[in-house]
């Protein structure tokens, strides 16, 4: 979700900045500050969304907490038996 508004609202994407500022005749790159200012917000929005929803399920328990996730991670990885 955050990387969909990441790329959506992207600073410098040559593909979401470059070539639609080329296609409208504006100057390239020109804007970059309120698109900096609306990346971070879109970013910050998403985020801050994601750690209320997160913390939501997990007081419904819906979510594995850490203590319930201890049994099945895999981190530190097994040694490789050559």
């Amino acid at each position: 979700m955050t990387c969909a508004a990441g790329f959506n609202v992207s600073v410098l994407g040559p593909a979401t900045t470059g070539l639609t500022q080329h296609l409208a005749q504006l100057p390239l790159f020109s804007g970059m500050l309120l698109r900096g200012i609306t990346c971070l917000l879109f970013v910050m929005t998403v985020m801050f969304y994601l750690i209320i929803k997160v913390k939501r399920m997990r007081a419904d328990g819906q979510v594995r907490t850490e203590q319930s996730m201890q049994a099945i991670t895999i981190w530190p990885l097994p040694a490789v038996i050559n």
